[in-house]
């Protein structure tokens, strides 16, 4: 989990560099996947959390 959420990191930063050229246009289109992991990753967790305090009765 750690090393996709660093992955997606570095994608996030790689939508904000603008690239030059077609190729550029095609790696930032690849690179809009790390925000939907990333609310996938978060989901995930938070999840857990919430499972969790529902099993305490909170």
């Amino acid at each position: 989990m750690d090393i996709l959420k660093a992955t997606c990191a570095f994608l996030i930063v790689c939508i904000h560099v603008p690239f030059p050229g077609v190729i550029g246009k095609y790696f930032t289109a690849l690179t809009r996947i790390a925000v939907p992991v990333f609310f996938m990753i978060t989901g995930y967790f938070y999840f857990d959390v919430e499972e969790k305090t529902a099993r305490l009765g909170r």
